[in-house]
């Protein structure tokens, strides 16, 4: 975490917790064995959802031993809460860079190296925005949505990809990529802002990037040391097809379904995108029966977040059944 005395570049790396000190233990070593380029200064900031004052505790102790900033958040903001709160912090501040990480992304030392050279090696790319670490999950799969793949086709979305020819080796444009591991350029910030706490959490990265690209900006991928993240506790299944039960908990299913709506509600600009979207999550709702536990309280929190999406309800809104 050390950087020079006079910085070229002021980098902020957020990361959110919420009830695993553990995590946030091996993030902050992670962080600490980065490789930082020379005129860098990279400065570190948790954001505690947890609730929990033996968590503090814990925390408080962690990011003394580590040189980092702890705030404690007075309620559970999901993921959105903490990065609008480091985005505000990073303009304020003057950091050039800002960079969202979840807690139990396993970053490789050579990741901000790497992603700022992209930046500095793409500088001819107008509005880049976003460079982002290829993302893979335990199971060995790409994580990364690249080009036109999604979720769903959001045609709001016109141009925004970068000719491969402008391109060095080693990176590929992207239209969506996961909050972990995106480094974003302070100028993408004062432009569009900081992501939407209207999502609370799930899909707060979808939207991001759709409203950046809606703007203008740019996104890469960055080939090389990719960033293992787990989405959930992935579990394989073979039936014709092989897919994977995540098995998130129930409120997780809420946001997914909810906020997918509500993106598809924000960024269509053709009426069939919204029962597009609801097609989808009918198709999605067959993988939570293979889920290990509360398949039916998942399925119920599921379709749920569906209808609240379909009504237009924002922000943190789970019933407390949910969990």
């Amino acid at each position: 975490m050390n950087g020079m005395e006079q910085p070229v570049n002021k980098v902020l790396s957020c990361i959110v917790s919420y009830r695993d000190p553990a995590a946030i233990q091996r993030s902050l070593q992670r962080h600490k064995e980065l490789i930082v380029p020379q005129g860098c200064q990279l400065s570190v900031i948790v954001f505690d959802n947890s609730q929990s004052p033996d968590v503090a505790e814990k925390l408080k102790a962690l990011v003394e031993e580590f040189s980092a900033t702890l705030i404690i958040l007075p309620e559970n903001l999901g993921v959105a809460g903490p990065y609008k709160f480091a985005a505000e912090m990073a303009l304020k501040k003057g950091f050039q860079f800002l960079w969202l990480w979840d807690q139990d992304s396993i970053i490789p030392k050579g990741c901000l190296s790497e992603l700022l050279q992209v930046f500095t090696n793409n500088q001819s790319i107008e509005k880049l925005g976003i460079v982002a670490p290829k993302l893979e999950d335990p199971t060995g799969s790409e994580s990364n949505w690249i080009t036109s793949a999604a979720p769903f086709d959001l045609w709001a979305l016109r141009g925004g990809r970068i000719p491969m020819a402008e391109l060095r080796e080693g990176v590929m444009p992207s239209t969506f990529v996961f909050n972990s591991g995106a480094l974003i350029c302070a100028e993408m910030l004062k432009a569009i802002g900081a992501p939407s706490t209207e999502y609370f959490m799930d899909v707060v990265d979808f939207e991001y990037c759709a409203r950046a690209y809606r703007a203008g900006w740019k996104i890469l991928v960055h080939a090389g040391s990719p960033v293992v993240h787990a989405a959930g506790d992935p579990e394989r299944f073979q039936l014709g097809v092989q897919f994977y039960a995540r098995n998130h908990p129930a409120y997780r299913f809420y946001y997914m379904a909810k906020n997918e709506m509500l993106l598809a509600h924000d960024y269509s600009t053709n009426t069939l995108l919204v029962p597009k979207a609801s097609l989808r999550i009918f198709m999605v709702s067959v993988r939570i029966l293979f889920e290990r536990t509360g398949r039916f309280k998942k399925l119920a929190a599921f379709f749920r977040g569906w209808w609240d999406g379909l009504r237009n309800i924002r922000g943190k809104s789970h019933p407390s059944w949910v969990g």
